[in-house]
């Protein structure tokens, strides 16, 4: 199967993501837990990054109270109590909190699979991308199962992951939880790459949200595919955008 998008910009936008690493309650986990303790200014984004993932880790099973009651508490969704998988929300929301409290741009991407028919009450897949400023790119962090995916030793975003299964290249799978094989979750995660979306007007009331008025959503699309069911409503609402281009989803982040 064929899957691709376009390079080239199809939109003019930009999507602005605060800095919010000064807001109290994010300083207040950020102090409380030394987290600057965890970054070494000889690493690279992306080891850093690692540093604080694994640490969150560790720290989960004996510190998970402490950890919700040190994060911001409108973080926390009501929708949480109604899934099977309290520790991969909970866990996604501190470990988004701990990075941006040390400065890290962080977006929530929901993943669904082209054939809905198919896939019957699998629905989505959420996981989240921090953005690398020293090399200029986003890469996929899955929380549910703690996984990072690489390729020649390069963090791959989720698009670029789903490029790679598409022809079958060789993958290196961060995978310390190991709920599932990395067989198994490569065979797993699969359907889910095909629609993405992530959420605009991150800031509130800035220029961003003026120029785009009510449209609350990105979703990238591959080439000769058409939006489906919600797509076209939301479409109509006028509270998404739908693009083709890898570049206009993964254009770099303005603070």
């Amino acid at each position: 199967m064929n899957i691709s998008y376009i390079k080239e910009r199809q939109l003019d936008l930009q999507i602005r993501y605060p800095d919010r690493s000064s807001d109290a309650s994010l300083k207040k986990l950020k102090e409380n837990n030394r987290l600057e303790d965890l970054l070494d200014e000889h690493n690279c984004d992306f080891q850093n990054i690692m540093k604080v993932k694994d640490w969150v880790s560790s720290k989960w099973e004996n510190d998970c109270k402490i950890f919700k009651a040190q994060a911001e508490k409108r973080s926390i969704p009501k929708t949480s109590e109604s899934t099977d998988d309290h520790r991969g929300i909970e866990y996604s929301l501190i470990l988004k909190a701990c990075l941006r409290s040390l400065g890290f741009t962080v977006r929530t991407l929901f993943l669904e699979p082209g054939d809905h028919a198919e896939e019957g009450q699998r629905k989505k897949h959420v996981l989240f991308e921090a953005y690398l400023s020293d090399r200029k790119k986003w890469f996929l962090i899955d929380p549910i199962f703690d996984i990072v995916v690489q390729q020649n030793e390069v963090p791959l975003n989720a698009v670029e992951f789903q490029q790679a299964l598409v022809h079958e290249e060789e993958l290196e799978l961060g995978n310390t939880l190991k709920l599932l094989s990395s067989v198994e979750y490569l065979e797993w995660i699969g359907p889910y790459l095909f629609y993405f979306t992530t959420s605009l007007n991150k800031g509130g009331g800035n220029i961003c949200s003026r120029i785009l008025g009510s449209k609350k959503k990105l979703t990238l699309v591959p080439v000769g595919i058409k939006p489906f069911g919600k797509f076209q409503k939301s479409l109509k609402k006028r509270n998404r955008l739908i693009t083709h281009s890898i570049a206009d989803f993964y254009v770099a982040p303005k603070s």
